[in-house]
C-alpha cells in the first residue's frame, strides 16, 4: 500500500512564492483551488446525507412548503451547483407538497415543466 503524497504547507508556500516571482507553475495552484472547491462540495454532500439520515430516524416533523423548498434548494445547490438544478428541486418539493394535499393534477402540471 502506498502513502498518500500531500504537498506540505512549506511546499505549498514555496510554490506560491515561485509563482509569484515568474508566474510559472501558476497552474498548480490553479488545480489546487479546483480540488479544494470539489472537497468542500463533497462536504457539503456528505453533510447533507448525513443530516437526511438523521432527519429520517427522527419522527417527522410537519414542515411547511417554505422548509421543504429550502431543502430541496440547498441539497440541489451543494450537490450540482448550478442554478438550474435547485429550482427544479424547488419545483419537484411543490410538487410532492401539492401530491401531499391530493392535488395530483397541479402536481402532474409541475412535473412537466421540470421536464
Amino acid at each position: 500500500m502506498t502513502k498518500p503524497h500531500k504537498a506540505t504547507p512549506d511546499q505549498w508556500g514555496k510554490i506560491e512564492q515561485f509563482v509569484a516571482d515568474c508566474g510559472y507553475d501558476s497552474c498548480l495552484l490553479e488545480l489546487r483551488a479546483r480540488i479544494e472547491a470539489l472537497e468542500e462540495i463533497e462536504n457539503s454532500r456528505r453533510f447533507e446525507q448525513a443530516k437526511l439520515l438523521i432527519d429520517q430516524s427522527a419522527p417527522a416533523p410537519a414542515s411547511s412548503l417554505v422548509e421543504r423548498v429550502v431543502d430541496a434548494i440547498t441539497d440541489a445547490s451543494a450537490a450540482y451547483g448550478t442554478a438550474d438544478e435547485p429550482a427544479r428541486a424547488a419545483i419537484l418539493a411543490t410538487a410532492n407538497w401539492l401530491d401531499q394535499q391530493e392535488l395530483h393534477d397541479a402536481a402532474k402540471r409541475l412535473r412537466q415543466e421540470v421536464g
